[in-house]
């Protein structure tokens, strides 16, 4: 780890730490150690309506469903609209505008303790495995600088077909095919074979290596385009974009079985906390993957933020339960942590979701992004029925509950004046100090 890094974490941990020791010497007076393997599983682009028990579909996501079934899956899960944002989210715990990161970011901050900054302090080897995204404009900005142990992936996708050219701009897209691949302590290069299963391949070996708790952000970067599955699962849908698209997320979820199968061979599946969660809502281009959201990725619609959301602990969370509460990927943090009975720093935008009533908690969500096309903020009403979104120069639309199904949703601002009034009030009230340097 970098040395001004490590010097400041040991600053701004000194609590963490001091708590996290107490709980491992209660561990020698006869009480319990929670220290259970992490799985953290990020997928990319996969909308609400891509996780067939979400919608009855015939959408082929069996171990998903599964996971879902034999945990806790909720309905009203929200992400950020962009792959960096939610990520930078994910991993601090914070809103990504608090962070800087709305949507373009150059990296996390270093003196903000990261997740696995704070799995790091209670003992956890940490792996990250798959597509970053969470800044690179330098080196500092890469996962080992950020808490990770270790990692294997692609810093972003842009990387896939490998090195940049002269300019630093790679103009060819990104691939799953044969693509390069590096780690912390070797440059890219090429491996052969689907990227999918490469992943899954690298996350199967460390878990069979591993013998001490370990905490694996396992990144994919299934479904987003381009859509490129396999021969195998291609040979078991129509040759069409939506069969295509069917087939790359049949590939996903029978990799993320093969993960499953690993842990239950092993004896480890029981004492595994699983999370699954989706970084946005589909581009909808190929197949309906938002339905019955209107909106897709890259929107601060219902369709473009909400998402997939799963938690699977055996003993320790309730098995087949549908929750309803407007939960926020950065809620999976504090989630985390409070599961371990570790203290969660203070400073998180995030809560646990297991201490909150089943039903829809009273809270603002906020969406904040600038850049060419102007600044662009979007809200939900602390009740869950309002949404708003708003961009610099434009009509706001104020979205009812009622009409987060709709194909053309009716903007109500007119008619209620007064909520969308105090909505926006509210919002440029909270970017000022958010998003000043």
């Amino acid at each position: 780890m970098h040395y001004r890094r490590h010097r400041r974490l040991v600053e701004l941990m000194a609590p963490l730490l001091v708590s996290a020791g107490l709980v491992l010497a209660l561990t020698g007076c006869g009480e319990e150690k929670i220290q259970p393997n992490i799985l953290l599983i990020v997928l990319d682009d996969f909308g609400y309506n891509d996780l067939a028990i979400n919608n009855g579909a015939d959408s082929p996501t069996p171990t998903l469903d599964s996971i879902a079934a034999q945990g806790i899956r909720f309905t009203r899960h929200y992400a950020e609209s962009s792959c960096t944002a939610s990520r930078a989210t994910l991993l601090t715990g914070m809103y990504a505008a608090r962070v800087g990161a709305h949507p373009y970011f150059n990296g996390i901050d270093h003196e903000l303790v990261t997740l696995p900054d704070a799995l790091g302090a209670l003992g956890y080897n940490r792996y990250m495995i798959g597509k970053w995204h969470t800044g690179d404009a330098h080196r500092e900005s890469h996962p080992q600088y950020q808490g990770f142990d270790h990692w294997f992936g692609f810093i972003n996708q842009l990387y896939l077909r490998g090195p940049h050219d002269e300019s630093g701009y790679q103009r060819s897209r990104p691939t799953y095919r044969n693509p390069w691949l590096e780690t912390e302590t070797e440059g890219p290069r090429q491996f052969e074979g689907h990227l999918t299963d490469i992943l899954t391949d690298r996350a199967l070996e460390v878990i069979e290596q591993e013998r001490e708790p370990w905490f694996m952000y396992l990144s994919y970067y299934a479904p987003h385009t381009p859509i490129e599955p396999s021969k195998h699962f291609a040979a078991q849908f129509p040759a069409d974009a939506a069969g295509k698209y069917q087939a790359l997320k049949a590939q996903l979820d029978s990799n993320i079985g093969r993960i499953i199968t690993r842990l239950e061979t092993s004896g480890e599946l029981e004492d595994t906390m699983i999370i699954v969660v989706s970084d946005n809502g589909g581009t909808a281009k190929s197949w309906p993957s938002n339905l019955p959201f209107y909106g897709a990725k890259a929107t601060y619609t219902e369709g473009g933020v909400r998402t997939p959301l799963l938690l699977r602990w055996p003993g320790r969370w309730p098995a087949g339960q549908v929750n309803n509460k407007v939960a926020m990927i950065f809620d999976i943090y504090p989630t985390i942590l409070s599961a371990l009975a570790a203290p969660v720093p203070e400073q998180l935008d995030g809560t646990d979701l297991l201490a909150l009533p089943t039903e829809s908690q009273e809270r603002e969500l906020r969406w904040y992004s600038h850049g060419g096309y102007g600044d662009r903020y979007g809200m939900l009403s602390a009740d869950g029925q309002w949404r708003l979104d708003a961009r610099q120069g434009s009509t706001p639309q104020l979205i009812h509950e009622k009409n987060f199904v709709a194909r053309q949703p009716l903007n109500e601002q007119e008619a209620h004046p007064e909520i969308a009034g105090a909505m926006r009030a509210s919002m440029e009230e909270w970017i000022e100090p958010v998003t000043r340097v």
